[in-house]
């Protein structure tokens, strides 16, 4: 008889079972001593919405909800070896009055509801080099 494993929340670190009533939601931030911070985090479409209407929705939010948000290019995106297809979003926004925060975001819809955000965010303009790690990051993603 086949034993059936109650649902996990895995970390780098180690894991936990997932309390009932719970979803994992976690967000994965990496750092370097210099340069721009890379956050992994997920997210839900509604029941109501397909990932375009998620996008509309989202654009909304951050246009919204961020000091003088710009939205500056958008493109197509692809996530590991053609695994997932999504769009990247380049934008700036000011948090405070003389900080500017300027990140590149790839949004990918990885299960029927469930969205996967990679965001690279720096106080300085994205660099070339920036853009070829983020690049490098997106096509090094395995799927489990």
């Amino acid at each position: 008889m086949t034993q059936v494993s109650e649902p996990r929340c895995v970390f780098t670190e180690g894991s936990i079972t997932l309390p009932a009533g719970y979803r994992e939601q976690t967000v994965n931030i990496l750092i370097a001593p210099s340069g721009p911070s890379l956050n992994i985090s997920r997210d839900q479409l509604r029941p109501d919405e397909d990932f375009a209407t998620y996008l509309a929705r989202q654009r909304e939010v951050l246009q919204k909800g961020l000091r003088k948000y710009q939205a500056l290019d958008e493109q197509p995106a692809v996530l590991g070896d053609g695994l997932f297809h999504g769009i990247t979003l380049l934008s700036r926004y000011h948090p405070q009055k003389g900080q500017t925060l300027h990140q590149r975001q790839a949004v990918f819809p990885v299960k029927a509801s469930n969205v996967l955000i990679f965001t690279l965010a720096s106080s300085q303009t994205l660099t070339e080099q920036d853009e070829a790690f983020f690049s490098a990051c997106l096509s090094s993603y395995q799927h489990p």
